[in-house]
């Protein structure tokens, strides 16, 4: 009788232990998922392609000023830790810029709490203008 229930104690034993060890296998199989499980909500959304060269025979204000405020929303929906000094848009017009841009066009054209985030540092009279986004102090550069 005693050895019957030494016999039973071992068996439900192995029981337990091939119980644990499947567990702890499935457990290891899917560690990333349970590492983080709430990480896939909280990640930052795919990394903007950037730098967009765009070309057309002409720039509007108001289209000019599109490509600042995309690029601006773009950059600082970012973590602070993913944003970097970068060339969003390279917008090459077929004429110069001049004749029909201005700076106060387009900071007109920009909401006014981007407009304190814009330094334009060109005269809009060469063929090429580029956005740039720099980190600090969240900034959209214009230049040529």
């Amino acid at each position: 009788m005693k050895g019957e229930m030494a016999m039973e104690l071992i068996v439900k034993w192995i029981i337990v232990l091939v119980a644990v060890a499947v567990v702890i296998g499935i457990f290891l199989n899917f560690s990333s998922k349970f590492s983080n499980p709430f990480g896939e909500h909280f990640e930052s959304e795919e990394k903007p392609d950037f730098p967009k060269i765009i070309t057309q025979d002409e720039f509007s204000a108001g289209g000019i000023s599109t490509y600042i405020e995309s690029c601006y929303l773009t950059m600082t929906s970012l973590h602070d830790n993913e944003q970097m000094d970068m060339d969003c848009y390279i917008l090459n017009a077929n004429n110069t810029f001049s004749s029909f841009t201005s700076e106060t066009d387009i900071l007109d054209s920009l909401p006014s709490d981007i407009q304190e985030h814009i330094k334009i540092e060109t005269g809009f009279n060469k063929q090429l203008i580029i956005i740039r986004f720099e980190d600090i102090g969240d900034k959209i550069i214009i230049s040529d």
